[in-house]
């Protein structure tokens, strides 16, 4: 049997107004090698991160 594991280690989103940075949330977990609460839910991460730039 053959098990993947597939997680984002890493997501920057920007939000941009009238060309000028207005927001950003950052996911960083490059450096958790060894540690098992990098394995998320891709999808909810990026909801949370983009919940905290609309606020």
């Amino acid at each position: 049997m053959i098990r993947l594991a597939v997680y984002m280690t890493y997501a920057d989103i920007q939000v941009f107004v009238n060309g000028k940075q207005h927001g950003q949330a950052v996911y960083d977990s490059r450096r958790g090698s060894a540690r098992m609460d990098k394995f998320i839910s891709a999808d909810k991460k990026v909801r949370e991160l983009v919940d905290e730039l609309i606020q």
